[in-house]
Order: structure tokens, then sequence, then C-alpha cells
């Protein structure tokens, strides 16, 4: 007996399991919690050390190299990649997923601290990058005006979309550009 044969012969019985099928598929639907992006912290961690004028042959045997050997000896890391140029030195690491990146951040930036007075003296600061959903604004606005900026600005931060907002962060190209992110 197939299935299109048994839904053919018994209608009501077909009729009734696709109500129950969409009865518990909108109950469940009203309950999932909607986010527009939800959390995540991507398990991934990038430091920069730039250090300028130099050769990349250089910037690998006195930045590199002992910053890869120092990084290595975390736990959890599924990926370490470095790259050397005549800017500087760029480490890629991932993690595993579940792992709690604040704790692993301040891992590697203490591990570059103790590294740091073995590195030339005329490296830049060293940036430590990560990245969480939360991050990325959930509205966006460039707007270009002459001399009103100020007027602008406060205009947009009391208008009804931008009232459930948690925060807004603003930045000024120029007199006449400016940006507006939101995250709410």
């Amino acid at each position: 007996m197939s299935l299109p044969s048994l839904a053919v012969r018994r209608p009501i019985t077909t009729a009734m399991l696709l109500l129950s099928v969409l009865l518990f598929g909108g109950i469940a639907m009203s309950r999932l919690p909607v986010a527009f992006l939800p959390e995540v912290d991507i398990p991934f961690i990038a430091i920069e050390v730039p250090y300028t004028n130099t050769n990349p042959a250089q910037v690998e045997r006195e930045i590199t190299k002992p910053l890869e050997e120092t990084l290595a000896t975390l736990s959890g890391i599924k990926k370490l990649r470095a790259r050397s140029n005549a800017d500087g030195a760029f480490v890629f690491m991932q993690f595993d997923w579940g792992k709690d990146l604040d704790v692993i951040r301040m891992q590697v930036s203490e591990k570059v601290d103790q590294l740091k007075p073995s590195l030339p003296e005329q490296i830049g600061e060293v940036l430590i990058y990560s990245f969480n959903s939360s991050d990325i604004p959930s509205a966006e606005m460039r707007a270009w005006t002459t001399g009103m900026s100020e007027l602008l600005k406060e205009k947009i931060s009391t208008s009804p979309i931008c009232s459930g907002s948690s925060g807004l962060s603003w930045s000024t190209f120029s007199d006449t550009c400016m940006r507006m992110m939101s995250r709410s």
C-alpha cells in the first residue's frame, strides 16, 4: 500500500493529519524568538603588528615566527595562519566553536604583551580583532548637508525610527558628509 493510495482512500484522515501538522507548525512558529541577526561570536581572532619600511623576510624573522610560536601554545586552536609583508605581520587564528571568545581574546592579549619586549622597538600598536554579529549595524544612513549637521542629527535621533535602538553612533567625514549607524 502506497502513501498516495492511502491518502485517496482515506481523505478525512489525510485532512486531519494536514491540519494537525499546520496547527503544530503555527504554534511552534509563534513561540520562536525572532531576531534580525542572532548574536554569534565567530571563533576567529586576527592580530596585526605594523612594522613599516622593512622587507617581508625581516618581518617574518623578527615578528611573525616568534608570534606564531607564542600563540601556538593556546588551547583550542583549529587553524593558525600568518602573513608577512613590508608593512607588518598578520596572524589569523580560528578556534573551535563554543569557546568563550572574550577569554581567548584576553589570553591572546596576554601572550602578545609577554612577547612585546622581544619584538623590535619600531613596531606600531598591536591590533587584535574579533567579530561578533552584534557589531553589524541594523540600520545605516549617510547624509550630505551644508552647515546643518547638528540639526539633522537631532531630528534623526528623536525620530520614531531610531527610538528603539540601543545606540546611535555618528561619524563625520567632512563638513558636508556624515554617517549614522544604529544597533538595536
